[in-house]
C-alpha cells in the first residue's frame, strides 16, 4: 500500500514528538503543595487553639475574681452581723464593754486559704498610674493574711463565748439584784479582782479590734479586686463572658457605721488591772488597714 507524501509527513511529525519529563512540574510542585497545605492547616489550628486558650484564661479570670469577691463579701457580712450585737453600746470601761457584748452564736464558715488562683493579679503592678490601693492587693500574701486572720477571729469569738457564759452566769448569781449590765461602781471593784474576768476583757478587746480591722480590709478587697479585674481583662471579654461583679458599699447608708472603728477602750484601766505595759495593748489591739 502506498502512502501519500502528505500523510507520511504527518506520521513522521507525530512520531518525532518526545514527551519530555519536567522534574519541577511533575514532582516538586505537587510535594510543595502538599507541604504548604499541611503547614497552613497547622498554622490555622495553632492560632485557633491559641485563641481558644486565651478565651479560656480570660473566662477563668472572670470566674476567679467573682468567686473571691463573693466569698469575701459574704465573710464581711458575717463580721458585720457579729458587730451588730454591740455597735453603739461600747464605752471606754473595759468591764462594761465586756458585759455589753453577748455570746456570739452563729454558723460562720471558715475560708479556704488557697490563693493560687489569684496569682495573675500580681501583674497589675506592671501598669502605670495604678492607684495605691489596688497595688496593695497585688501580693497574694496580703489575701492569705486576711483569710488567716478571719479564720482566727472566728475561733477567738467562739472561745470568748465559751469563757463568757459561765462568768456572766456567776455574776448574775452573785450580783443578781443589780443585773450585770447595771452593776454599780463600788461592786465593779470586786469583779475586777477576778482573774477570769480580766482574761475575758482582754479576749473581748482583741475580738473587737480584729473585727473592726477585718471589716475594713474585706471592704477594701471586694472593691479593689473588681477594679483590678476590669483593668486586667479586656472589655470585649467582660462584655461577652462577664460581668465582673462590682460592690458599691457607699450606696448603702446603713452599712457606713460598721466601717467605722469602735470606740477605744481605756488602756490605762487595762494596764492597772493586768499589770501589763501600755505598749502591749497598743500593739495587740492595733490593726491598721488601708481604707477605701
Amino acid at each position: 500500500m502506498k502512502v501519500s507524501k502528505e500523510t507520511q509527513a504527518i506520521v513522521d511529525a507525530i512520531t518525532s514528538l518526545k514527551v519530555e519529563s519536567n522534574l519541577v512540574v511533575d514532582y516538586l510542585i505537587p510535594v510543595l503543595s502538599i507541604i504548604c497545605s499541611a503547614l497552613i492547616g497547622f498554622v490555622v489550628a495553632y492560632f485557633t487553639l491559641l485563641h481558644q486558650e486565651k478565651i479560656s484564661i480570660q473566662k477563668e479570670r472572670i470566674k476567679e475574681i467573682n468567686d473571691w469577691s463573693v466569698m469575701i463579701h459574704e465573710a464581711m457580712l458575717s463580721l458585720i452581723a457579729i458587730k451588730n450585737n454591740y455597735i453603739g453600746k461600747l464605752n471606754s470601761d473595759p468591764l462594761r464593754r465586756t458585759l455589753s457584748i453577748p455570746s456570739i452564736i452563729g454558723d460562720h464558715q471558715k475560708l479556704d486559704k488557697n490563693t493560687s488562683g489569684l496569682a495573675f493579679v500580681a501583674s497589675i503592678g506592671n501598669y502605670n498610674g495604678i492607684e495605691k490601693e489596688l497595688l496593695g492587693w497585688a501580693a497574694t500574701n496580703r489575701v492569705y493574711s486576711m483569710i488567716h486572720n478571719y479564720n482566727s477571729l472566728l475561733d477567738i469569738w467562739d472561745k470568748r463565748s465559751q469563757l463568757e457564759r459561765p462568768i456572766k452566769e456567776g455574776l448574775v448569781k452573785e450580783y443578781g439584784k443589780y443585773g450585770y449590765a447595771e452593776i454599780p461602781s463600788e461592786v465593779i471593784e470586786e469583779i475586777y479582782n477576778k482573774s477570769e474576768v480580766v482574761s475575758l476583757m482582754e479576749l473581748t478587746e482583741l475580738a473587737i479590734s480584729l473585727t473592726d480591722g477585718l471589716i475594713i480590709e474585706m471592704k477594701s478587697f471586694t472593691v479593689s479586686i473588681s477594679e483590678i479585674g476590669k483593668k486586667l481583662i479586656k472589655k470585649s471579654y467582660i462584655k461577652k463572658y462577664g460581668p465582673v461583679l462590682i460592690y458599691d458599699y457607699n450606696a448603702n447608708k446603713k452599712l457606713q457605721p460598721f466601717f467605722e472603728v469602735s470606740p477605744k477602750v481605756d488602756y490605762d484601766m487595762l494596764v492597772k488591772l493586768t499589770g501589763k505595759p501600755l505598749e502591749y495593748f497598743e500593739k495587740k489591739y492595733d490593726f491598721t488597714y488601708q481604707k477605701v
